[in-house]
């Protein structure tokens, strides 16, 4: 059972009642942690179901542009973006499910496998097609993409939100304007799950184009891991490769 659903941002959802009940029912919980989903884990009677994904993965501190997206977190939550990372998340599952289900364990550990070396595929292949790109600065409205831009080599020089769902202060912004045009950014990137109508005044001041990449995925072009990885290479492309 997916508790997120399409469209919503774990750093705004708010679990119902009858999600809290399935939490109750469920033998494990998948939560990807560093206070990214902590609404799950205040919401779950026996904390023994929690099971965080981050095991074997190198995470970046939350800190790593300069500012903190969870300011009372020490590590950036957002690892799945990279897809060396969901290698290690799928075979973290696939391990968690094999104690669940002892007999079939080795079905799980063959989809993981299969699973890993096609998103290994995958990341070798996008990695050459952003060769075009690597030199274009790009800011989001988001910190969330530090993951994403460090495996792909981009240049992600800045972000709009000093923190998640923190509106920016006066000099806040100047530094961000600064930045701009310092690094000849020319497209500002946001998320469907956030509102930009914060945004847009400050797109237009700047000469900033705005474009979206969608890091959880859900639409009709996001349906697994593998199109949502694609879909932000595509949308990349497309807003930097002028």
């Amino acid at each position: 059972q997916l508790i997120l659903p399409p469209g919503e941002s774990p750093h705004t959802f708010s679990p119902t009642a009858k999600d809290k009940r399935a939490f109750d029912a469920s033998e494990k919980i998948f939560v990807v942690g560093h206070l990214l989903d902590d609404w799950v884990v205040n919401s779950v009677t026996d904390s023994s179901k929690i099971v965080t994904m981050d095991t074997n993965i190198s995470l970046l501190p939350s800190n790593h542009m300069g500012h903190s997206d969870h300011k009372d977190g020490e590590f950036d939550p957002h690892y799945w973006l990279d897809p060396r990372n969901a290698v290690h998340i799928s075979h973290n599952i696939a391990r968690e499910y094999g104690n669940i289900d002892p007999e079939n364990i080795d079905y799980y550990q063959e989809q993981a496998v299969l699973f890993s070396t096609n998103v290994r595929d995958l990341y070798a292949q996008q990695l050459i097609s952003t060769e075009s790109i690597r030199e274009k600065p790009f800011v989001t409205v988001h910190s969330g993409w530090s993951y994403f831009s460090d495996v792909f080599n981009l240049r992600h020089v800045g972000t709009f939100e000093p923190a998640s769902g923190e509106h920016p202060t006066p000099r806040y912004l100047k530094n961000l304007q600064d930045t701009i045009q310092r690094e000849g950014a020319t497209v500002i990137f946001s998320e469907p799950q956030l509102s930009t109508n914060s945004v847009y005044a400050f797109a237009s001041d700047n000469n900033l184009k705005i474009a979206v990449l969608d890091p959880i995925g859900g639409s009709s072009q996001t349906l697994s891991y593998q199109e949502i990885i694609s879909f932000n290479i595509q949308a990349l492309l497309e807003n930097l490769d002028k």
